[in-house]
């Protein structure tokens, strides 16, 4: 399973570093055990810090919205 993971933290963070500005909308699914919510808050994680060295981006354009992750 650490192959999917590693495939969606890729190919989101490789989206915003193109095009930051440009919104992500991801459907993470499958049974119990496999992990979605480890990746789920480490994108999250990782996006706070990628926003946060960057300081000519403006934090109040900085927007998520995140649903039901449990």
């Amino acid at each position: 399973m650490y192959r999917e993971q590693q495939h969606i933290f890729d190919d989101v963070m490789y989206a915003k570093k193109q095009k930051p500005e440009k919104s992500i909308y991801l459907f993470i699914t499958g049974g119990a055990d496999t992990s979605k919510t480890f990746t789920l808050m480490l994108l999250i994680q990782t996006l706070f810090h990628f926003y946060n060295r960057h300081h000519t981006s403006d934090p109040s354009k900085n927007n998520a919205l995140l649903m039901a992750y449990t």
